[in-house]
């Protein structure tokens, strides 16, 4: 089914609260959103405008400039329209969903000059509006004019679009002082533009610029913001603010092989008109890979587990007491349940009783949870079993050794079991496989990381980092497409010193590094239990050689006589030569493939990277680029434990033992 006909001036922007998820059986699909960021400059740089003649083109550049914008942002969103026709099955197949994708906003400092003229065209063709302000909407009125120009009066304009805005969130910039001199307050202002210029970027993922070309005049101009686009990879849509050239594209995904350029006047440039649909393809498509693509439709396809009947992880942790079985091991807690956690995490930021305000990450958040959660304990409790049924099954067929002829009856059952748990381990195997229970832990268990560290930058104003193009990874491509579908957050920035949002990063900090202590030394006592079981069974192992070597010497000239009564029989001590080193191999693979010390070392990391910027937020002043810069921080340095800890489980899959 086709998505709506390619009506320019039809509404595409969300609700002003996401709903959520549109499935309540599986997973949600993300809406289709993509978010267009302004930079340009303000009316006071056409001031000067004048022809060779010397005639005014203050008027004539502005309406030219207006009319580029709106054929830009005509263009994108036609591109959007394709684009999602051509990736439809990917996204909220609801009846809403159709009709509004795809869902298209504009992110604007509404400056007077560039930001406005492209708000206004925004809102014209159907966008959305999300407005981040540098400082308090009182003080940012400081800014503009109230006298008309061109037949506008800015501040009335700006007051117009706060109203029509989606979202409006009020950084908290600060003004000169009176007892500060002119350089310390221009660098106070101008950390405050240069923070919603950053904002703009964090949130686009296609850049507007309406730039003169020239060099920075100052901190947070436009030349700064395009130069840190350029180097984030975001593609820019470059309108000349003299009004004399075309609008062209530069971005560096133009490349037939991308590079990592990081200097704007490096990035290859294209017409728009050749090039936007690419550039909207590689935003909105899954990655090519087909092991991609399977896991994609595997992830919408999941259901709610009620039972886990699979418990031997969680008895191999209780029988090397680290820890005991739960209730939740057999009934574990649903996804609704943990995406309230989430919420709760969330607060005071975001209200408890309006959950609907971050359904998009809290609900995809609880599903990943649950999902990696159950298939962890699945994945584990298979290989455990795998080991322990090889093992089992060299003491059962070597037990044969102890029937006699007496026991004719019984002859057969040792080597039934053993073929009963040899089918087993194979059968448990070929499902592990054929269902993916590996891949489905490793995959599920980082997009709920992704969305867990999404939170805090998002109650800061940021999005988490992304691969800039098409994202390689299914994983990646579903968690940047969930927080474009979350949007910017609405909130005032200026109250309280920043505290409810320290409180959300804090708390989430605490928690992980509770948690990683935890878990690093669990890990480190079933490492440390598991190696002594294996060197108990291999001392056992050598006591029966010593017990063999001694039989046997018995039973040589000239000792052959001497009574050896207190000696096991000697097919006991062959039993046991072949039951005990096998159920000592089998320790030792589930120490492999559980990869225990290696967990222990990357938790013990974690936590004390984690220890330390939590002591070091507690003793920052309440300074927002600071915060916004210890939450990038405790992004990468969680996300980094996640890419690490899935290198080394992807390479631990499940095999038969041999």
């Amino acid at each position: 089914m086709n998505g709506p006909l390619a009506d320019l001036a039809a509404p595409t922007g969300k609700p002003a609260t996401p709903q959520g998820a549109n499935r309540l059986d599986h997973p949600p699909k993300p809406r289709f959103a993509l978010a267009i960021g302004i930079v340009g400059h303000r009316l006071k740089h056409w001031d000067d405008a004048k022809g060779t003649d010397g005639r005014p083109l203050r008027t004539e550049h502005l309406q030219k400039i207006a009319g580029d914008v709106h054929l830009a942002l005509k263009a994108i969103k036609s591109a959007a329209i394709q684009a999602y026709r051509d990736h439809e099955s990917l996204f909220d197949d609801t009846a809403d969903a159709k009709q509004r994708a795809p869902e298209l906003t504009l992110v604007s400092a509404l400056a007077d000059g560039a930001d406005t003229i492209a708000a206004k065209a925004a809102l014209g063709l159907g966008y959305a509006l999300d407005a981040p302000l540098p400082f308090a909407e009182a003080e940012y009125e400081n800014d503009f004019s109230s006298d008309a120009v061109d037949e506008h009066t800015p501040l009335r304009d700006f007051r117009v679009l706060v109203e029509k805005a989606r979202s409006v969130l009020q950084l908290p910039g600060r003004r000169r002082t009176a007892v500060e001199t002119k350089e310390q307050g221009d660098l106070k202002e101008n950390r405050a533009y240069e923070a919603v210029g950053l904002t703009v970027l964090s949130q686009a993922d296609i850049l507007l610029a309406v730039w003169d070309g020239k060099l920075s005049r100052g901190r947070g101009g436009t030349a700064e913001m395009v130069a840190e686009a350029a180097r984030a990879g975001i593609p820019i849509v470059l309108i000349d603010a003299n009004a004399a050239k075309p609008i062209e594209l530069r971005w560096r995904g133009l490349m037939l092989t991308p590079a990592p350029i990081v200097a704007f006047d490096d990035l290859p440039s294209a017409t728009l008109d050749a090039s936007i649909y690419r550039v909207l393809d590689e935003l909105a498509r899954p990655p090519s890979a087909p092991e991609e693509h399977k896991s994609l439709a595997l992830w919408f396809n999941e259901i709610a587990r009620c039972v886990n009947y699979r418990i031997g992880y969680p008895l191999l942790t209780t029988f090397l007491f680290a820890r005991s079985v739960k209730v939740s091991d057999i009934v574990p807690r649903r996804a609704s349940e943990l995406a309230d956690g989430y919420v709760r995490a969330s607060a005071p930021v975001v209200d408890p009783n309006r959950p609907q305000d971050i359904a998009w990450l809290s609900e995809a958040y609880g599903w990943a949870d649950a999902i990696g959660i159950h298939f962890a304990q699945i994945f584990r409790s298979a290989f455990v079993m795998n080991f322990m049924f090889a093992a089992l099954a060299v003491v059962a067929g070597s037990a044969s050794v102890l029937m006699t002829a007496e026991d004719s009856l019984w002859r057969l059952a040792p080597v039934t079991v053993e073929i009963i748990l040899i089918i087993f381990v194979v059968l448990n195997t070929i499902l592990a496989y054929r269902l993916r229970w590996h891949h489905r832990w490793v995959e599920a268990r980082e997009v709920a990381e992704r969305l867990r560290v999404a939170l805090p930058l998002w109650t800061l104003g940021l999005r988490t980092a992304f691969f800039p193009g098409e994202e390689p990874t299914s994983t990646g491509w579903y968690a940047r497409a969930l927080v474009r579908a979350q949007g910017m957050r609405a909130g005032d920035l200026n109250t309280d010193s920043l505290a409810a949002e320290r409180s959300v990063l804090l708390r989430l900090l605490i928690s992980q590094c509770d948690y990683n202590h935890a878990n690093a030394g669990r890990m480190h006592w079933m490492e440390r239990g598991l190696e002594y079981v294996g060197y108990s069974l291999l001392g056992a192992t050598l006591a029966v050689a010593f017990v063999h070597f001694f039989e046997v010497s018995l039973a040589e000239p000239p000792v052959q006589n001497l009574p050896v009564r207190f000696l096991p029989p000697r097919e006991v001590i062959i039993w046991l030569s072949a039951a005990l080193p096998a159920l000592a191999t089998a320790s030792y693979g589930i120490r492999l493939i559980g990869d225990f010390e290696g967990v222990f070392q990357r938790a013990d990391r974690t936590h004390r990277q984690l220890n330390q910027l939590i002591v070091a937020i507690q003793q920052d002043p309440p300074d927002f680029s600071l915060m916004r810069a210890r939450a990038r921080s405790a992004a990468d340095a969680m996300l980094g434990d996640v890419a690490s800890w899935r290198l080394s489980a992807e390479s631990r899959g499940l095999a038969v033992p041999g």
